[in-house]
């Protein structure tokens, strides 16, 4: 029996581990306050390549 859950890219859970920790973590991220998908990672990563670049060309944000 196979779930889908969009939190985690929409992949499919095959073993029961997998997809128990996966409701779990689901079930934290709700109690916590509704989750965001994965807060963009790549979101994170342009902040990240941006503070590098400004810190090498010695710009102030």
């Amino acid at each position: 029996m196979s779930f889908r859950f969009p939190s985690v890219g929409g992949q499919d859970f095959v073993s029961e581990a997998q997809r128990l920790r996966a409701e779990k973590q689901i079930r934290e991220n709700l109690e916590k306050g509704g989750h965001r998908k994965s807060i963009n990672k790549n979101e994170i990563k342009k902040k990240r390549k941006q503070e590098r670049q400004n810190k090498k060309s010695g710009r102030k944000k």
